[in-house]
């Protein structure tokens, strides 16, 4: 982790320190006094790498929400993002998450009172302040995930200075909200002490007291509660007022006032009953009961917060003729379906006053949306459209992250000229248009993926993140390769740029097979977990990015991929990436969108993959078993069986045809494919013109022997490439466990 962002985050104006992976503990002591610089950063690469990121809150407070209970985490982002501002939020055991901000009045540790809920789950928010540190990147300790940052950019993706400020006052402010919230929902305030909790608990839960509230506050809570519900909960409010008033009549009016909005009130009932509820002997039923009561479902307060927010970010949607419903979730890009029947369970505690019909009436929160006015309905299903054109559809589509603006674009020029294309200004140009393609026509698919090739930190995976960054909502970065030919592909669904970085391909013949669909085909088959799958548009590119020699399976007729081996001319060259971030961060991005969107297309041809060494190397690495065992041969000068007795036997003298036959079979023992047939062989063989020189019968031992002479090396090598259609024979030596062809140990009157 910290290998990876650790420079990015201190060129931001972080203050970061390395963490122990797997853990939310710093490294060693004295890292509350640890000030990070470049340099210090660099010996923590060398020395811990896969270190994780902790980031210190001298000048970086954070806001550590600790709850559980995902609607009120929701309701608590809500409120950051509204008073102080939220570029960002870290999660790692979900619901609970950190935002982090500006300490601009050197803040201290502050914290809310713990709230215990009815499952006995501990729930309380912290401000984390001087002397204390939050993980940005690394393990989490119980998931043994990564932490995510789900709320927007990634701190490394955000300027410290671009951090919104909190202020003393506005933390306080938070966690009072949290504690009125907490309190609203009946969760019992720990004390100090076990006696104290109990106690705390025991106020609550056996109702002994009355509750020091007015007459206004008590019938907003008879508000929330139905009078026409069973007889039994009618005798609980009526005990309960009288409780609380101690049998005065002003508790009885309250009682029949209430009482008077069910069609079963009969008039005397109420005075009937009160005075007997004096006389139950039972548990005391108070006002306290019927506040946490209230409480468990959403009051009208909550309606009115609640009821806006899902008319926004809910809709009815058909998928596949099922009604479903999606939500949005809050501050991303990503949605999440529900199945209608799902839905209402998990609202089913959840219920509220209605004040839309003639009569007020208490309804499941998700009822009260399924039948609201305004909710949000798309009976065409979902679709993922960049050009915006759809019809009763949800459109996945979110648009470029930036607004084109013209401007200097030269620093990202050169980096792709002179480092993803080392050098070569044809195959640059090819790359800018293959880029540009995308962003003008974004729903017109080429059907090339481009394949970078190079050393760890000379930039390649650098450049997916740029471009990438011009489309954030729908760039994808995977490093499996059942990433994308897993079961699961809902994160393919509104993919534009799927980076795969370090994603192993090559002898993967399933993984193959979905990969070039995935390029090539214009429609998707979706599956999410506990859903019919449904078909969307597929408009993914593919860029690869990986540190080793063999990266896509590239046939001999190639026309998927572009492969381009990276310079490693500013490897690990922390200022040249540097300095081409801050240019990007800094209103780069903005010029960038507009070139690509002004790039003449009909300059290059994007379509044809253009012709390069390292896409021969592919196909090299590529081939059958059988190509692999000539190339072998041919780089050896020599056949030889994987027996016992190894024998040898000379490339360019006549064997029998069954003893190079088994010669080929031994070499396929221990790899992926299984031998192919002899006559298969042989046919092989054969449609390479000019790789065999003589066939001969010839009698050894009183046996005829069909004897087979191979080509000299040389133009054995020559007929190989030509009929594999690579032209460049240095791509020979790049190939694994090959020994390097030496020409000055050929005969030279041969010709070549």
């Amino acid at each position: 982790m910290i290998d990876q962002y650790g420079h990015r985050m201190v060129e931001r104006g972080y203050n970061i320190i390395p963490t122990l992976p797997s853990k939310k503990r710093p490294s060693g002591s004295g890292w509350q006094k640890i000030q990070s610089t470049p340099e210090l950063v660099q010996d923590w690469i060398t020395e811990m790498p896969e270190f994780g990121i902790g980031v210190l809150c001298d000048t970086t407070a954070a806001v550590d929400i600790d709850c559980h209970n995902k609607a009120l985490n929701n309701r608590l982002l809500h409120w950051l993002k509204d008073n102080v501002g939220m570029p960002a939020a870290r999660i790692g055991l979900n619901p609970k998450c950190v935002v982090p901000f500006r300490n601009v009045e050197g803040m201290r540790k502050m914290r809310s009172k713990e709230f215990v809920c009815g499952d006995g789950v501990t729930h309380a928010v912290e401000i984390l302040g001087v002397g204390q540190q939050f993980i940005a990147y690394g393990i989490h300790p119980k998931t043994l995930k990564p932490y995510e940052w789900v709320a927007g950019p990634t701190l490394a993706d955000v300027f410290h200075e671009d951090l919104p400020a909190l202020t003393n006052d506005i933390a306080t402010a938070f966690i009072t909200f949290f504690e009125q919230q907490a309190e609203e929902l009946g969760w019992v305030a720990e004390k100090e002490g076990t006696r104290e909790k109990q106690q705390a608990h025991d106020e609550l839960m056996n109702f002994k007291a009355a509750l020091d509230m007015g007459a206004e506050e008590i019938s907003e809570i008879l508000q929330t509660l139905d009078p026409d519900a069973d007889h039994d909960s009618w005798v609980r409010v009526g005990m309960a007022l009288h409780h609380q008033f101690g049998g005065d009549l002003d508790g009885l009016e309250l009682f029949e006032t209430w009482s008077m909005d069910s069609d079963k009130f009969k008039e005397g009932e109420c005075a009937k009953r009160w005075e007997s509820f004096g006389d139950y002997g039972g548990a005391k039923v108070t006002m306290a009961s019927l506040k946490f009561e209230a409480k468990k479902s959403d009051s009208v307060e909550v309606i009115e917060e609640r009821l806006p927010s899902m008319l926004t970010n809910w809709a009815f949607v058909q998928v596949e003729g099922s009604a479903r419903v999606l939500r949005e979730e809050l501050n991303s890009d990503q949605i999440i379906l529900y199945k209608l029947d799902d839905l209402k369970k998990e609202f089913a505690n959840q219920k509220v006053l209605d004040h839309g019909s003639d009569k007020p009436r208490m309804m499941n929160l998700a009822d009260m949306w399924l039948e609201h006015p305004d909710r949000r309905t798309y009976a065409g299903g979902i679709c993922f459209s960049p050009d915006g054109q759809v019809l009763n559809k949800y459109n996945l589509w979110r648009g470029w992250s930036y607004k084109p603006v013209q401007g200097d674009v030269s620093p990202f020029i050169e980096f792709v000229t002179n480092v993803i294309a080392g050098g070569d200004e044809g195959h640059a140009r090819y790359i800018l248009g293959w880029v540009a393609q995308m962003i003008q026509k974004p729903q017109s698919k080429v059907g090339v993926g481009i394949t970078l090739r190079g050393k760890k930190g000379s930039g390649k995976s650098f450049f997916g993140e740029l471009i990438g960054g011009l489309c954030k909502p729908h760039h994808r970065i995977v490093s499996k390769a059942d990433h994308v030919t897993g079961k699961f592909n809902r994160h393919l669904e509104d993919t534009l740029l799927l980076q795969c970085d370090e994603a192993y391909w090559a002898r993967n013949k399933a993984a193959e097979g979905a990969l070039k669909d995935l390029m090539t085909n214009n429609r998707i088959t979706v599956e999410r977990k506990g859903m019919d799958s449904y078909s969307s548009n597929n408009y993914t590119r593919l860029l690869f990015t990986s540190n080793e020699q063999w990266v896509v399976p590239a046939s001999l007729d190639e026309r998927r991929f572009a492969v381009f081996d990276v310079s490693p001319c500013q490897m690990q060259n922390a200022k040249y990436f540097g300095d081409l971030r801050r240019w990007y961060d800094r209103g780069g991005a903005e010029h960038l969108l507009h070139f690509f969107k002004s790039f003449d297309l009909g300059s290059v041809d994007v379509r044809v993959a253009p012709t390069t060494a390292a896409l021969d190397q592919q196909k090299l690495l590529s081939l059958d078993t059988i190509d692999q065992w000539v190339l072998d041969c041919i780089s050896s000068g020599e056949f030889r069986e994987q027996r016992s007795n190894g024998d040898v036997f000379e490339f360019g003298s006549p064997e029998a045809k069954h003893s190079i036959y088994q010669c080929y079979v031994s070499s396929v023992k221990g790899r992926f494919e299984s031998a192919r047939k002899e006559s298969q062989f042989w046919r092989h063989l054969r449609e390479i013109d000019g790789l065999i020189a003589k066939e001969s019968r010839k009698r050894v031992a009183g046996r005829q022997l069909y004897c087979v002479e191979f080509a000299h090396p040389k133009i054995a090598l020559q007929a190989f490439l030509s009929h594999h259609n690579i032209k460049n024979n240095e791509v020979v030596e790049a190939v694994e466990d090959l020994d390097p062809l030496d020409p000055a140990n050929w005969n030279d009157e041969v010709p070549f």
